[in-house]
């Protein structure tokens, strides 16, 4: 059994199947928190009252969404806790439930006895273990100004609104195209089929090679697919995107329906993804292709949105920058922001708190 001293005179006791959180009275210990293998966490009422955890005393393991422990600069001491699932949370106004803290000037005193703690809790309520370490303190450095967030990106709008929030909306004018190219194909495989059909059952000789009407057949089949895809099947594209800097959170809406939404425990990164071409000598560099992604905590990605084929006029000094040409992913900085995406890009990411890389791909 190791036994483990805390914050507050609470001390922690660790047993190979059983986890307890203890106050140390003057001759007394009052256990505050018990878990054992395969069985819910229990606490006693005054404990649960002052979290906002229910009052039966009781919290199945599978409202635990991860522990974390973590030493936070604004009182220099390690705090242990858990995340909960989002249908606790929301009543209680948040996710984070606080057990139990070690103050710690230095940052690595109690680490190892906090992280022992925190690992084996993880391990007896069978919950995945996130741990923060303490930041370095970075030098201080003159402040580069965050470039201006682009108004347009493509087919998109975007702004700033009162409250606060990046709101990109898609042009009605993508929704136009999309229905314009359906009627095109529609159109192409009518003709395809118009030919195909004459050359066969006109009664003169087949065309060199015999298989060309054929071809043109299954053409106008392919294209008759493509038409109806475009003008029946629904766009799976978002076409609003808001991110919300109160709530950390990041939203992707389809004709006023929510399609997917991400908080800031939810994410990893913002990436800009973009297929360049090396710089021509007026520094002007071509950008085919480009995308903006979220990297979720469990290493996927969200697709957010895309940019067409543009070309970007580099500054003197990203222009010499780039003399080493070649690919790689790199710490997005407001100073290094070129294109319209990256800007967008490094907005979304500062307003959520996460990091943004910059994903170059040469060709």
């Amino acid at each position: 059994m190791n036994r483990i001293s805390a914050g507050g005179n609470l001390s922690i006791e660790i047993q190979p199947h059983n986890w307890r959180l203890l106050a140390n009275g003057a001759d007394l210990e009052h256990p505050l928190v018990e878990v054992s293998d395969h069985e819910p966490l229990r606490y006693i009422p005054a404990f649960g009252s002052t979290r906002r955890l229910p009052d039966t005393g009781i919290l199945p393991t599978q409202y635990i969404q991860r522990i974390v422990l973590g030493w936070s600069h604004e009182d220099a001491a390690w705090h242990l806790g858990f995340l909960l699932e989002p249908e606790l949370a929301r009543p209680r106004g948040s996710r984070w439930c606080e057990l139990v803290h070690w103050p710690d000037p230095d940052g690595h005193l109690q680490e190892d006895a906090a992280r022992l703690a925190a690992e084996s809790l993880a391990q007896t309520v069978d919950r995945p273990f996130h741990f923060v370490p303490p930041r370095a303190v970075a030098p201080v450095e003159t402040p580069v100004v965050m470039p201006t967030l682009p108004e347009k990106l493509d087919d998109w709008s975007i702004r700033l609104t009162e409250t606060g929030q990046i709101e990109a909306v898609r042009d009605n004018q993508a929704g136009r195209s999309r229905f314009l190219r359906g009627i095109w194909y529609l159109l192409l495989s009518i003709i395809y089929l118009g030919l195909s059909g004459l050359t066969l059952t006109s009664g003169i000789a087949l065309p060199r090679p015999e298989i060309l009407p054929y071809v043109g057949l299954a053409a106008a089949l392919l294209l008759f697919i493509l038409a109806l895809r475009a003008l029946l099947v629904r766009d799976k594209q978002i076409d609003r995107l808001v991110v919300h800097p109160e709530a950390k959170a990041i939203r992707g809406l389809s004709r006023g329906s929510e399609r997917w939404r991400h908080e800031v425990d939810d994410l990893q990164a913002v990436y800009i993804s973009q297929v360049v071409q090396k710089p021509r000598k007026n520094g002007v560099q071509t950008i085919a292709y480009g995308e903006l992604n979220l990297q979720l905590s469990d290493g996927q990605f969200q697709h957010v949105l895309e940019q067409g084929p543009t070309e970007l006029k580099l500054s003197p000094e990203a222009e010499a920058s780039l003399q080493n040409y070649q690919d790689g992913v790199f710490l997005l900085t407001a100073a290094a922001a070129q294109s319209s995406m990256q800007v967008l890009g490094l907005q979304v990411s500062q307003m959520l708190g996460i990091p943004c890389y910059y994903d170059a791909r040469a060709r």
